[in-house]
């Protein structure tokens, strides 16, 4: 990627993922010339003798790439206001819902789409939850 700002090339082709060298070396994408595809491999004797250890190993990979782009939300809210709240948030399976121990106020936990979250900060403050958490999410199995 250095080749273009050394002088020694006009171009180059490189594999990407989040671009951020092409940035730092002041090169854009012109054009996609392959989208391509990882896969695991192994032999038949590894298939069965390792099958354990390659089925972590995928479950490994899958449980990254199903938490990218997704965030941990948790929020405090009275519960009065919790139905209000909970038509804001989805969740993967509806949002978790716990009583707070000597409190009228419950705390919620959703899974939720990453590019949303900001957009449904405000909303869920102004519908009354407090105490707003948005976690990294780097694992999810589901």
């Amino acid at each position: 990627e250095a080749a273009p700002q050394l002088g020694v090339a006009d171009a180059i082709a490189d594999l990407t993922s989040s671009g951020t060298t092409l940035e730092i070396n002041k090169l854009r994408i012109v054009s996609e010339v392959l989208a391509s595809t990882t896969h695991v491999i192994a032999n038949r004797d590894s298939l069965v003798e390792k099958r354990e250890k390659i089925d972590e190993i995928l479950l490994a990979f899958e449980s990254v790439m199903a938490a990218a782009g997704m965030c941990y939300l948790m929020l405090n809210v009275e519960r009065e206001k919790l139905d209000d709240i909970k038509q804001l948030i989805p969740g993967l399976g509806g949002p978790t819902v716990m009583d707070i121990a000597g409190s009228t106020s419950v705390s919620l936990h959703a899974v939720v789409s990453s590019d949303r979250v900001y957009q449904l900060i405000n909303q869920l403050k102004n519908a009354g939850a407090r105490d707003i958490l948005v976690l990294d999410i780097t694992r999810m199995v589901r």
